[in-house]
């Protein structure tokens, strides 16, 4: 997942995402919290989405931030990494 993803979730803003390098795949596998879209009208309409229905965008970066605090806070990846070296 590209950093600015990783850093956007962190410091809790709405992710909308394109289809780009495939990044979409990895949200919908991941189950992380972001809109997609495909073409330009919908970037458009997922931005008017988020200005208009601030509970929607309070979701995205409360799921969001949920999610990196489960898979990027430190205690975690450190266990992981100690598990990878270790096998």
């Amino acid at each position: 997942m590209p950093n600015v993803l990783l850093e956007a979730m962190s410091s809790s803003l709405p992710v909308i995402v394109t289809s780009l390098q495939g990044v979409d795949n990895y949200i919908t596998k991941n189950n992380v919290n972001a809109l997609v879209v495909c073409e330009k009208q919908s970037l458009n309409n997922a931005l008017h989405l988020l200005f208009k229905n601030k509970k929607i965008a309070s979701n995205l970066v409360n799921n969001a931030r949920k999610f990196i605090k489960e898979k990027y806070d430190f205690s975690y990846v450190d266990k992981q990494m100690l598990k990878f070296f270790l096998n």
